[in-house]
């Protein structure tokens, strides 16, 4: 399907193709052409049933055109991997206007896996559609940053370029294609999610399985149920995958790897999973200004949306001075998640200056994010910055 445009999982369109997974339709939608930029991928494809589908040219690198994940879930925690999967999508010889011409956007990138998964349900009848896009995503073929040092980042091509054959040849599939824990939400210092992933053997032998992860990030740890499995034919089993995470040893950023599942039929199905990090934190820019007006930023996590915010700032002269943020203006002011807040201030006298943020999520527990900074003539120099320090109140 090539239609789509501004939305979230909860849009109307998205909607309706949840609801059309429901009556065991898969639903294959172009990712958009809103790339390069994160978390642009739009409605439809970004229903939590789609299979969005982004775009590469004819060495398997993504296009820049191509729109780029991942998606999150307004007032959720949770983080969709958009798009999952990649197709051919330049200069694709199609119809056009009565006539055939050499075209490229994901509209074009999007009829490739259409057509495999058309192949899979021919061979297969049987198949639901999340073992249709589990299949297809899981037997792809994995994209190279251009420099071919390592791959690209899963959460702006998905798990890779579709692989027909590789696709027609496996009778494994895992469930879900990807695994996302979500938002961290440390509500201590510690995170803790927990995921499930069906593993299915509909082949005609039975088969042994291990499972095994990539690289993990510093400050995280996995924790897997089981790394080997035996399953007959027909047969399916469940297993728990935890992310554990410390507060202070995991920086913020968006974070993905990979999971696989090897049959000893030399069967390799790779499952992508994703999260993200953020934290409360306050920051200053310019880091230099001969002006002596510095812009202070509040940025916070969705738990942190709603909370009350306050800052103060300490300088030289004056104890204590509280300011009232605004909020960001810009192209996502009408966006309910949108959680920058900024204050211009002016700083004239030399000395240091400390600005302490403040906001409340849970009762009796406070976040304070601290940045401090000297100012000399003729400039302004940053010390040093602290992110998310937790005291009670």
């Amino acid at each position: 399907m090539s239609i789509g445009g501004p939305g979230y999982p909860d849009s109307p369109a998205s909607i309706a193709l949840n609801n059309a997974e429901k009556v065991n339709i898969t639903s294959i939608i172009s990712a958009g052409n809103s790339g390069s930029l994160s978390e642009t991928v739009g409605s439809p494809a970004a229903a939590e049933s789609a299979l969005a589908v982004g775009s590469v040219n004819d060495d398997d690198e993504l296009n820049q055109f191509s729109s780029r994940g991942p998606q999150k879930v307004k007032n959720s925690t949770e983080l969709l991997m958009k798009p999952e999967i990649s197709a051919p999508g330049y200069q694709i010889n199609s119809t056009y206007r009565g006539n055939f011409s050499n075209l490229s956007g994901t509209s074009f990138a999007a009829p490739h896996v259409s057509g495999a998964a058309a192949l899979l349900l021919q061979s297969n009848p049987s198949l639901t559609p999340k073992e249709v896009t589990g299949i297809l995503t899981e037997t792809s073929t994995p994209i190279e940053r251009e420099d071919n040092i390592e791959d690209a980042d899963l959460s702006e091509t998905g798990t890779g370029r579709v692989n027909v054959t590789e696709a027609l040849n496996t009778s494994s599939v895992a469930i879900p294609e990807t695994l996302s824990f979500g938002l961290s939400n440390f509500t201590d210092g510690e995170w803790n999610v927990s995921r499930s992933l069906l593993i299915r053997n509909f082949g005609n032998d039975t088969k042994n399985y291990t499972i095994s992860k990539d690289s993990v990030p510093e400050g995280a740890s996995f924790y897997l149920e089981s790394k080997r499995l035996e399953l007959s034919p027909e047969e399916s089993k469940e297993i728990q995958i935890n992310i554990s995470a410390i507060r202070s040893s995991l920086q913020q950023g968006t974070y993905t790897g990979k999971f696989k599942v090897v049959s000893n039929q030399s069967e390799k199905l790779i499952i992508p999973y994703i999260f993200e990090h953020e934290d409360f934190s306050v920051e200053v820019s310019p880091k230099q200004s001969k002006d002596g007006i510095l812009r202070i930023h509040l940025e916070s996590p969705y738990e942190y949306a709603k909370s009350n915010k306050q800052i103060y700032i300490k300088h030289p002269g004056v104890e204590v001075s509280k300011v009232q943020l605004n909020k960001r203006k810009g192209p996502r002011e009408l966006d309910p998640e949108n959680q920058d807040w900024y204050r211009k201030i002016q700083v004239n006298q030399t000395g240091q200056y400390k600005i302490i943020a403040n906001s409340s999520k849970l009762p009796g527990k406070k976040d304070t994010a601290k940045f401090m900074f000297n100012k000399t003539k003729p400039a302004l120099s940053t010390q040093s910055t602290f992110y998310g320090t937790r005291d009670k109140l």
